[in-house]
């Protein structure tokens, strides 16, 4: 009786531990996405969503859009959007996962007539939250017990520069899901995994598709290891590695044939390496955090790349922990023997990021050459440079582990410094996010004429459409990306548009310039040309009608339905200018 009870004790202990680290967790987690987020933000009813730029407008604007198209298989498909081609909700980024349940209360509650609500918001403060939740559950599979260090940990997991540099990249905060991937190997490797458990890892991958494909692969990259790690310890058959891998090919092939992602992503940029991993970014600070402001720095790029997508600086708190668990690399063989699936996998994954660009701050070391076949391959993940977050979430965990398992007696404090350092360091970047999510984006166009024109019109056609060049950029004032300042105000009325920027280009534009030369007398139309010599040169060419046009921030737009005579003098003498200065 008396093991028994000792049992039954120490079993109550182990739950009373389990409940109450659980319960740290949520409290940390909602108290990280309070302090990182406005709460107008997470409503979806602040200023900040009042209009966006970039992949933040990217989102919204394929989700008004989605919302109030009519069903359509696969699931995901917009008729209304990217005209004659169609758009996808995968392509524009507004996280299918919320989409469809939101599509559907949508039909249900709301009238065609209302904007649809906005789940961005609430999202991303789900995920902040989670990275607390699941960075814990991390932890106790790595058995890091002690309250105040389990604490730090979850700090640590939580203030990674990488977390706050995706802020406006709403899928890209789900990071969360990386750390679930890593606990399903750690709980593995340990006890191995309950059939639940197993089940929950291989729909792991095929699920996030419905999130982001970048991070679907990355948790694919996980659970694959996890599985051949268990065979090569053979608690697996073969039978059984077969049977995990074609599960999780069958949900995907699935999910990928219902929601359009086959017709969705035929194309790719060819750019493999433009957004690669510098090798000097985990250790430079970014400009935003403390570190970085005071020692000046900047991110480290090669010149003419976007390596910022790489951005990879750990923290002052993480560098410090590096530090200390130089000595554990005395047991590296019997480290690497252990875990040599897990990092095979980790430099895999390192090499893919780096790319065959390879840079050290702005000097390219060397470029090595890809066969055409293996460069359009690469390049359907063509941001290679994020994939060194399995590898940073992967040497965290490895730390914490070597700093509590080496310093036994000081670990506590060792790991509450290296929280505190971390913490201090990107609290600007949390600071700025929090800033940011409660503003708007500074607008450059009359919000006013362009709301007018938009209302009198029942389309929109533009040329040239974003895929195929854009109305701004290069010699005409402005990004490209200005441009979504004029859809963010077309989705919000539902006024189908032809252009669109996707994740993937699939616009026809040989299609499109005939379009633009065809039918510019048709009635209902509101038509949108980029304001150069070029294009005034094709349209006066082929007898397109500047009597019906007008000038608006710096685009020339022409009706059937609307006299834009009301256009100021200046505007109208810019498209006469336009049509006959060639």
């Amino acid at each position: 009786m008396i093991g028994v009870s000792s049992t039954v004790a120490r079993a109550a202990a182990v739950l009373r531990t389990h409940v109450a680290r659980t319960w740290i967790a949520w409290v940390f987690g909602v108290a990280f996405a309070a302090l990182s987020l406005d709460a107008s933000y997470v409503t979806g009813r602040g200023a900040y969503w009042q209009a966006q730029l970039g992949d933040a407008a990217k989102g919204e604007i394929g989700w008004f859009y989605y919302a109030r198209d009519a069903w359509r298989f696969p699931l995901f498909d917009i008729e209304t959007y990217h005209y004659p081609e169609h758009g996808n909700v995968m392509l524009s980024d507004s996280l299918p996962l919320f989409a469809l349940p939101a599509k559907v209360v949508y039909k249900l509650a709301y009238a065609p007539s209302e904007r649809p609500p906005i789940y961005t918001g609430l999202w991303v403060a789900l995920c902040l939250v989670l990275q607390a939740v699941f960075a814990s559950r991390l932890l106790r599979a790595l058995r890091i017990d002690d309250v105040a260090s389990h604490v730090a940990g979850i700090a640590i997991f939580c203030y990674l520069p990488i977390v706050m540099l995706r802020f406006g990249q709403a899928a890209l905060m789900a990071q969360f899901l990386i750390l679930f991937a890593l606990e399903g190997y750690v709980r593995a490797k340990r006890d191995g995994l309950s059939r639940t458990e197993w089940v929950a890892q291989c729909a792991l991958p095929p699920l996030v598709l419905l999130v982001h494909p970048y991070l679907a692969l990355m948790c694919g990259a996980l659970v694959a290891t996890t599985i051949l790690d268990q065979w090569r310890e053979r608690r697996l058959d073969l039978r059984g590695v077969a049977v995990r891998f074609a599960s999780i090919a069958a949900i995907a092939l699935v999910l990928m044939f219902v929601g359009g992602f086959f017709s969705a992503a035929q194309s790719d940029f060819g750019d493999y390496g433009l957004y690669s991993l510098n090798l000097l970014s985990p250790w430079v600070p970014f400009p935003e955090t403390l570190a970085g402001r005071w020692l000046g720095t900047t991110l480290p790029i090669i010149p003419g790349t976007n390596q910022w997508e790489g951005g990879a600086y750990l923290g002052a708190g993480v560098l410090v922990l590096c530090v200390l668990a130089l000595p554990a690399l005395a047991n590296w063989r019997a480290n690497l023997a252990r875990h040599a699936v897990l990092f095979a996998v980790l430099v895999a994954v390192l090499v893919f990021a780096v790319s065959h660009r390879v840079g050290i701050g702005p000097y390219e070391v060397f470029d090595v050459p890809l066969p055409d076949a293996l460069l359009h391959m690469a390049s359907q993940f063509r941001g290679s440079g994020r994939f060194v977050w399995v590898a940073v979430y992967a040497l965290i965990a490895a730390l914490v582990v070597a700093v509590a398992g080496r310093y036994s007696k000081h670990a506590r404090w060792l790991l509450i410094a290296a929280a505190v350092l971390e913490i201090a360091d990107v609290w600007p970047m949390q600071s700025g996010v929090r800033g940011a999510s409660a503003s708007a984006a500074p607008s450059t166009i009359d919000r006013a004429a362009w709301t007018r024109l938009i209302d009198a019109h029942e389309r929109i056609f533009q040329f040239p459409s974003f895929e195929c060049g854009g109305i701004f950029g290069r010699d005409v004032p402005g990004t490209k990306f200005r441009e979504q300042e004029i859809d963010w105000i077309a989705a919000e009325r539902n006024k189908p548009t032809n252009s669109a920027y996707l994740a993937r280009f699939t616009k026809d534009c040989d299609r499109e310039r005939i379009d633009a030369l065809r039918d510019s007398g048709e009635h209902g139309v509101l038509r949108l040309y980029r304001s150069t010599d070029e294009i005034g040169e094709l349209l006066h060419r082929n007898g397109i009608d500047f009597d019906r046009c007008g000038y608006l921030d710096d685009v020339v737009v022409c009706s059937l339905d609307v006299d834009l005579a009301a256009l100021s003098a200046s505007r109208r003498a810019c498209v006469a200018d336009f049509a006959v200065s060639l």
